[in-house]
C-alpha cells in the first residue's frame, strides 16, 4: 500500500486481528511537528454507518486528557476501508522489547497504563484491547500534551482523494513538545535496548463493539490474543472495568515472564479456546510474591473478587520493590 487518502504510506509496523498498521507521512493538515504518525487500517469493510460510529468513538477516547493514552489525531473512509491515525512512538511495544524489559521497567509501564485505564472508566469508556502490542513505550526526554504552537508539517501532503471522508479527531490539534523527526523514515530493526526509566502509552483501543454491534470475538482466532480475552464477555457480560484489569494482568505476566498464565489455550479450535479460557486456572510463573498475587486475584472468576479499579492496581504495583 502506497497512500491511502492523503497519508503517504512508508512501511508497514505490523499487523493483527483488527488490521495492520503503517508508518506514513503526517498530512500538512494536521499542523504538526512531527513528520510520521502511525496509521491503523482497519480489517473490517466500512458498512452503513460504520464510519461515523467509529469517529464517535474515537472522538471520546481523544479527548480524555491523560499524558498516557496515544493521542489519536484522524479517522476516516476511502472507498470500503475505514482508518485512523496516531502519534508514532519509534520506540515500539513492550512486545516488541520482550525478555529485554527490567522487572522495574514492566512494573512503572503497567502502572502508566492502569492509570490510563482508570480515566478512560471514569469517563465511561472501557479500552477491551489491552495486550503487550498496545503499551508503548516513550523515553524519559520525551514527552506529549504540553502546549505548544502550531507548526507546519516537514513535508507537503497532496490532497485527499474525492473517494476519501476525512474527520479531525481533536478540536485543536498542538504539537508535542519534543525535538522535529529526522527527514528519513525510522530504521526496520527492532528497536534499541531500553535503560533506566520510560513512559508508557496506551494505544488501539478495541473497537469491534463499534463496527460489527453484538460481536464479542470477531477477527480473534489466535491463541496469543484470546488469552487477553476476559471470559466474562464471552458469557454475555458487558465490558466494563474488570475487562481492562484482566487484560492488564495478562499483560504484566506476558511482560515479566514471556508467557501468558494460559499456556495450554487451544490454538486451533477458537470454540474450544473460549471453554478453556472460561475453565482453566491460570497458571502463574512470576516468582515476586506480591505480583504474582496481584496477577491471580485481577484473574479471579468472579469479578467482585478482582481489584475494584485500575487505579487500585497501579496501587498495588506502586508498592512493590522488585
Amino acid at each position: 500500500m502506497k497512500r491511502i487518502a492523503d497519508y503517504e504510506v512508508v512501511r508497514e509496523l505490523g499487523s493483527g486481528n483488527g488490521g495492520s498498521y503503517w508508518l506514513a507521512h503526517t498530512p500538512a493538515r494536521l499542523g504538526r511537528n512531527d513528520e510520521f504518525c502511525a496509521l491503523k487500517v482497519l480489517a473490517v469493510q466500512a458498512s452503513g454507518d460504520a464510519v461515523e460510529r467509529l469517529v464517535a468513538e474515537l472522538r471520546k477516547f481523544a479527548a480524555v486528557d491523560t499524558p498516557h493514552l496515544v493521542r489519536f489525531l484522524d479517522a476516516g473512509q476511502e472507498g470500503p476501508t475505514l482508518f485512523f491515525a496516531s502519534e508514532f512512538q519509534p520506540n515500539g511495544s513492550i512486545a516488541q522489547h520482550a525478555g529485554r524489559l527490567a522487572p522495574a521497567t514492566v512494573i512503572q509501564a503497567l502502572g502508566e497504563v492502569a492509570r490510563a485505564a482508570h480515566t478512560l472508566h471514569h469517563h465511561g469508556l472501557v479500552h477491551r484491547n489491552i495486550r503487550p502490542s498496545n503499551v508503548l513505550l516513550m523515553g524519559c526526554s520525551q514527552s506529549r500534551g504540553e502546549s505548544a504552537p502550531r507548526v507546519p508539517a516537514l513535508r507537503p501532503s497532496t490532497p485527499p482523494t474525492r473517494s476519501a471522508h476525512i474527520h479531525h479527531l481533536l478540536e485543536d490539534f498542538v504539537a508535542p513538545n519534543h525535538p522535529l523527526a529526522p527527514s528519513d523514515p525510522p530504521p526496520i530493526a527492532a528497536p534499541a535496548r531500553i535503560n533506566g526509566p520510560v513512559r508508557a502509552v496506551l494505544t488501539d483501543p478495541g473497537l469491534a463493539h463499534v463496527l460489527a454491534p453484538g460481536a464479542i470475538v470477531t477477527g480473534l482466532a489466535a491463541s496469543a490474543t484470546l488469552a487477553y480475552l476476559e471470559p466474562d464477555l464471552v458469557r454475555g457480560c458487558p465490558a466494563g472495568p474488570t475487562t481492562d484489569i484482566w487484560g492488564l494482568a495478562v499483560t504484566l505476566h506476558q511482560a515479566l515472564t514471556g508467557a501468558t498464565p494460559f499456556p495450554d489455550l487451544p490454538t486451533t479450535d477458537l470454540g474450544q479456546a473460549l471453554i478453556h479460557l472460561g475453565s482453566a486456572e491460570p497458571v502463574i510463573r512470576i516468582e515476586d510474591p506480591e505480583l504474582a498475587d496481584l496477577v491471580r486475584q485481577s484473574l479471579a472468576p468472579d469479578r467482585s473478587q478482582r481489584p475494584a479499579s485500575a487505579a487500585q492496581f497501579a496501587d498495588a504495583l506502586s508498592e512493590v520493590r522488585p
